[in-house]
């Protein structure tokens, strides 16, 4: 409805945003970092995908995209049934938009961290075993992750290919009776 797409129009976003966005790279050195935000500068982009592995790499890859003006998402590089504090993750992209002159406002910083990846596939998964239950879990941890990724000020991302694990994260959601987050999600 109108209030809800001026809601979304109200997320925080790079500027001159025109969609476009890519995945970074999966190497993270310094070179690669800088060659990958050249690359994107060259086709326009002003957003990213990074998976970070760490807390190290969710601020130096970051750090160069706030800095080159592109919006960086944050994956976080964990399996669905493995707990990671997305907290760090969020405290990192903090330092990297400080680190940088990205145009924000203060009240709402672009914090913008992807909990999980499509618990549809079995690589995301220890020992590449999606239990039978997949969506309960997914979802009860999702929304845990996700709810610390908010309270920390974060918005937290989900990735899904289908409804039964987006479903099990809305409902994870409202039995916690964190229903704020999606404003931030």
């Amino acid at each position: 409805d109108a209030a809800n797409l001026e809601r979304l129009r109200r997320y925080p976003r790079p500027p001159q945003d025109n969609g476009s966005g890519l995945h970074f790279d999966l190497d993270l050195t310094d070179q690669t970092i800088a060659e990958t935000v050249e690359h994107l500068k060259s086709i326009g982009a002003t957003w990213t995908l990074i998976y970070a592995q760490d807390e190290l790499q969710a601020e130096r890859a970051p750090t160069a995209c706030f800095r080159a003006g592109i919006m960086p998402v944050v994956r976080v590089g964990n399996l669905i049934d493995e707990f990671t504090d997305p907290v760090p993750y969020v405290d990192a992209l903090r330092r990297a938009l400080q680190a940088s002159a990205f145009p924000y406002d203060p009240a709402q910083p672009p914090l913008y961290v992807q909990v999980f990846n499509e618990p549809e596939d079995t690589r995301e998964w220890t020992d590449g075993e999606r239990p039978d239950n997949w969506p309960e879990i997914f979802g009860r941890n999702w929304a845990r992750a996700a709810l610390r990724v908010f309270q920390a000020g974060g918005y937290p991302g989900i990735q899904v290919l289908d409804r039964p694990g987006f479903d099990a994260a809305v409902d994870a959601v409202n039995a916690m009776g964190a229903q704020q987050l999606w404003e931030r999600a």
